[in-house]
Parts: C-alpha cells; structure tokens; sequence
C-alpha cells in the first residue's frame, strides 16, 4: 500500500516514481538506463499534466549539484543545510546531455539510490544551440542556461524571468 507521496509501507520506490512510469509508457530501469532509442520525447504540457512531477521539478538544480545532494554524503559542506535527509526524497531537473549530436535536454529524476531519465524534452533547437555554445561546446553532461531555464519556467508555469 503506498501513500499519495512518499515510500510505500512495504519499503518499495516512492510513489513519484510510481506514478511517473505510465507517462512514459514505459517500465523505469535503475540507474538511468531509458537510452537511445529508447528516450521517449516529453512535450510541456505532459510535464505540466503530471502532478508527480511537477511536484518534484527543480529547475535550478544542476547535475553537479545533484550529486552532491544525492550521492556525495560525505561531503555535507558543499550543501551545508540543504542536503537530502531519507531514500524517499527525490528531484526532477533538466540536464543538457551533449555525449552524442544533437546535444538534448533530458528531463531527469534524481534520488539516492538512482538517476532515471523520464525522457527528452522538446525544446527550440537555437535554444539548445546557444546553451551548448555558452559550455564550450564539448562533448558532456550540462546544467541549464539562464535563458534556456527561463524559457522552461514561462512554458511551465507562464511566468517569466524579469528582464533587466
């Protein structure tokens, strides 16, 4: 039996994991193994639509920062208070993947026993463009610009970045 959030009583995964599964309409693997071909393309309005999700979503969270929130715990002074107390806490974000061409945005949940990737999202592709630009334009795994995580944030919630 599972609460609407948090782990089930039988010690199972948390239910944002649960309940994120049939949005991809897919069986989640352990350790972000959703690869290739196997990505499923997420629009907005489905990331909107899952409550789970939203629920979870840090769009300032980095993939370096997720690490050292959920699997560095042995380095608490790089998070001082903000680090993740129990297996139940999880994040969603958006990570930039540039391993192979074109560079993606994935969107990604984060817990201390995994990183799944729920899937890629659709994004303007100059908008990936300049962000993988603003990173050198390498190969590797990247946090999101200022204007790509303000695009996100008017898309997902319609509220934009104040421009100065």
């Amino acid at each position: 039996m599972t609460g609407e959030f948090g782990r089930s009583r039988s010690g199972g995964e948390t239910v944002c994991r649960r309940l994120v599964a049939p949005l991809l309409g897919t069986e989640l693997r352990r350790n972000g193994a959703v690869r290739g071909s196997d990505k499923k393309m997420l629009t907005i309005d489905e990331i909107k639509a899952n409550r789970e999700i939203m629920s979870c979503l840090n769009l300032d969270l980095t993939p370096e920062r997720a690490v050292a929130l959920y699997l560095e715990w042995g380095s608490s002074w790089a998070h001082g208070r903000d680090f993740v107390r129990s297996e139940g806490d999880v994040s969603c974000f958006f990570k930039i993947d540039a391993w192979e061409a074109p560079a993606t945005v994935l969107l990604v949940r984060q817990s201390i026993s995994d990183e799944t990737v729920l899937g890629e999202v659709e994004v303007p592709a100059e908008l990936v463009a300049r962000a993988l630009q603003s990173w050198g334009g390498k190969r590797g795994t990247y946090g999101l610009t200022d204007e790509l995580r303000g695009w996100l944030k008017q898309e997902l919630t319609g509220v934009g970045e104040e421009q100065g």
